[in-house]
């Protein structure tokens, strides 16, 4: 029997999203492969790619990216893999507080089920222990797994409404606005408005502007 493919991912945010089930879409920035790739292509010549297509080389998905100036430019392998492989989620952690002096790749059997997740916001005590960066997460601590269903390349204003639902952005209650995740309190009228302040809060302000590449990854929590 074939083994299912896992990739680890990381999220800063929309934890609580993925562990009900109601966030099934994600999107990531297109990034020129690591290598001899990432060495000649440019992250501005890419944005600046008129049209891309998603495909197939030696059995791995991707997208084939057009010149700014005319022709082809590169192909892109997805990070993330294909439909029927997984993602198990990194997250920011903690272990208890005697373990704070090891590695992640010292931490044995004993550790599992003594893990806490910052996500949650658990109130802290003398028993949880540093602060643990999510890129630094084992598979066994992950709590989250997720299955590809599609992979698409898109630019990311061209998201729709429901996109931007299914991403999860949020509405304020049942108001009909939508949450502001760049100032609290505040609110705007579409969900893909609130997607765009989500997007600003994780890569910086005006990264929604550049309208880069991005990788549309459509999934289901197991």
């Amino acid at each position: 029997m074939t083994q299912i493919k896992e990739r680890g991912i990381i999220y800063s945010h929309q934890i609580p999203q993925l562990l009900d089930g109601s966030k099934t879409l994600s999107f990531r920035p297109v990034k020129p492969g690591a290598g001899m790739q990432a060495g000649w292509l440019k992250p501005e010549t890419l944005r600046q790619s008129p049209a891309a297509e998603m495909g197939y080389v030696e059995g791995r998905i991707g997208a084939q990216f057009d010149h700014p100036l005319g022709g082809p430019l590169s192909f892109i392998y997805c990070p993330y893999g294909q439909p029927g492989e997984r993602l198990y989620v990194r997250e920011a952690w903690r272990t208890l507080k005697e373990w704070d002096g090891r590695k992640p790749t010292e931490l044995g059997d004993d550790a599992d089920g003594y893990i806490s997740y910052n996500a949650d916001n658990l109130t802290l005590n003398n028993l949880w222990g540093r602060y643990r960066h999510a890129r630094h997460m084992p598979q066994w601590a992950s709590r989250i797994t997720l299955e590809i269903l599609s992979v698409r390349v898109m630019r990311l204003q061209d998201m729709t409404e429901s996109e931007a639902v299914a991403a999860g952005a949020q509405e304020h209650g049942n108001s009909g606005w939508w949450i502001d995740y760049l100032c609290d309190g505040t609110v705007v009228n579409t969900a893909k408005n609130s997607y765009e302040t989500l997007w600003d809060m994780m890569y910086g302000p005006g990264s929604w502007e550049k309208n880069p590449w991005v990788w549309a990854i459509e999934h289901r929590t197991l």
